[in-house]
């Protein structure tokens, strides 16, 4: 009888064991211990590679089984680095200016690649005023801000051709890029106005509007765009997400190479939500802009970009060169 008992309080127990067992979080020797990514994406073309691996699931076939992905949508600088150390957001697309004053001044984020440079220029309806040199002469250029990719482009475009970055820094007039487009538009009271993509293919419709200087080498030689960034505590616990992302980026990267219309048509969705951006051929405009500027995810000139905010009173020191950043040898370069 006590056998009996026995085997069956065995049983019983066996039998409970399915019932009872609760998942654990997966431990750091396997080289993950979450089973959900925050990614965070907006509406915008400077996410672009993050909505073609979102819309294409680039990244599901890398990530271990049970591991999911959880979209959030928060547009700020300031929002977005405060949900990364609070563990709310762990990897997202940040303004390079934004990246680098966050890791001066101590946030726990890293940079993990490039991304997008979107192209951007000085337009005119002043019909003497034709090039780089003719700019002196201007009685203002708006922008945006003076962080913004258009603005920090004309530093860095001073700063390769005179060697003065804040040649023209007094006839910048900063107000939001809505304000200075109607005022543009209106009158004629200030020269010239500096913008990116996709305020770029407003401003082009602009009756008497010509380019000036097409600042996208600039941008481009000074990483004036974006960073893909991690926050530091998701980074060192999970190197295998990590692995499976930099796949996802890369196979997204591929794609919007070898199918640029296919890739354009997708991204035209997020400009039916982007405000105040009206074309006919927003397709052809998507697919331009790729071939014109088109994403990288290598880091080339994060010295230069840092160099120039600290020129421009951004930074209040010199920065920390990028070799010396904590996870360089982890960044794409």
């Amino acid at each position: 009888m006590r056998k009996l008992l026995i085997a069956f309080t065995l049983l019983f127990a066996v039998l409970l064991i399915p019932t009872m067992y609760v998942p654990r979080r997966k431990p750091q020797g396997d080289g993950y211990n979450t089973n959900v990514i925050h990614f965070n994406v907006v509406h915008s073309y400077v996410h672009m590679l993050t909505h073609i691996i979102k819309e294409k699931d680039f990244l599901s076939p890398y990530l271990p089984d049970g591991v999911t992905v959880e979209w959030t949508t928060i547009n700020t600088s300031p929002e977005l680095r405060d949900a990364m150390v609070s563990g709310n957001v762990d990897i997202t697309i940040l303004a390079s200016p934004a990246v680098i004053t966050a890791i001066e001044n101590g946030l726990p984020i890293l940079i993990l690649s490039g991304h997008v440079v979107n192209s951007c220029g000085i337009f005119s309806k002043n019909s003497n005023i034709k090039g780089i040199e003719d700019l002196a002469l201007a009685n203002g250029i708006y922008i945006s801000s003076l962080s913004a990719t258009a603005s920090l482009a004309i530093l860095a475009m001073c700063q390769d051709e005179f060697n003065d970055a804040q040649l023209l820094s007094e006839k910048f007039i900063a107000q939001s890029n809505d304000l200075s487009m109607i005022a543009f538009e209106s009158s004629n009271d200030v020269d010239c106005f500096a913008n990116g993509f996709p305020n770029t293919v407003r401003t082009r419709q602009i009756d008497g509007v010509h380019q000036v200087v097409d600042l996208t080498p600039y941008a481009r030689k000074y990483d004036l765009g974006n960073y893909y960034v991690v926050s530091e505590k998701f980074y060192n616990e999970n190197p295998l997400l990590i692995e499976g992302f930099r796949k996802a980026q890369k196979d997204a990267l591929d794609f919007a190479a070898s199918q640029p219309e296919e890739a354009a048509e997708l991204l035209e969705k997020v400009f039916e939500i982007e405000r105040n951006i009206t074309a006919e051929n927003m397709k052809s405009i998507i697919a331009e802009e790729m071939k014109k500027s088109p994403p990288r995810l290598e880091i080339s000139g994060y010295d230069k970009c840092a160099g120039l905010l600290y020129e421009a009173g951004i930074l209040s020191k010199p920065p920390v060169q990028f070799a010396d950043l904590p996870n360089y040898k982890g960044a794409e370069k």
